[in-house]
């Protein structure tokens, strides 16, 4: 079970030029309660921010989905969450060439068995669902990273654990339908070996950090 203590999210954005790091804005966005945390950032096509994470503070009910729109001087244009009673972890997010949002990181599986599960979701410039899909690894499965396929569709690097953490990675489809998973399991005695980043080089094949 993972375990967050964050109170609030910050996003500090710097320009920094020949090794000078300048302030341009920094905002605090808090949460009533104990957890309000900030994953990933990426500028848009408008010139803005969007933002992911999670939060307790809002939403259905324990720690939900948590997405924030900024304008470009990091006003909020809007917030959005996504989630059920259960615990939901928004880890990445990317733009669309549709100018729709992706987001990926893992929630747990029906019946609250403690068992996570890695989701995709897609919402639309103004934070609507448009569709959510869920991919299970057979153990508890986190989502960590997602990038846009050269194919038009999505690669999820991540991890699965039963009794040690494992490398898992995911590709989809345009519309979140799985095409393949791999998992990559850990030969050494150290208990934890998680996907976090990929890059897609120009013939097509993928290289995973972690």
């Amino acid at each position: 079970m993972k375990k967050l203590f964050y109170v609030s999210t910050v996003l500090l954005l710097l320009s920094i030029t020949k090794g000078q790091a300048q302030n341009i804005f920094q905002k605090i966005f808090d949460g009533d309660s104990s957890i309000t945390a900030g994953t990933d950032v990426k500028q848009t096509t408008d010139g803005g921010y969007i933002l992911a994470g999670l939060t307790n503070s809002y939403g259905a009910g324990d720690r939900d989905i948590y997405v924030i729109k900024l304008n470009s001087v990091g006003d909020t244009v809007w917030t959005r969450t996504f989630g059920n009673s259960s615990i939901e972890d928004g880890s990445s997010i990317i733009q669309t060439p549709d100018n729709c949002y992706v987001v990926t990181g893992d929630m747990m599986g029906q019946n609250n068995n403690y068992k996570s599960v890695v989701f995709l979701l897609k919402i639309d410039q103004n934070g609507n669902t448009k569709w959510m899909k869920t991919y299970d690894s057979g153990n508890s499965a986190y989502g960590s990273f997602i990038q846009l396929t050269h194919d038009g569709g999505f690669l999820i690097s991540g991890g699965t654990s039963d009794s040690i953490y494992s490398a898992y990675i995911i590709k989809t489809d345009s519309i979140g339908t799985p095409q393949w998973n791999k998992i990559f399991k850990n030969s050494y005695t150290y208990p934890e070996t998680l996907a976090r980043g990929s890059f897609e080089d120009d013939f097509g094949n993928y290289y995973i950090t972690g």
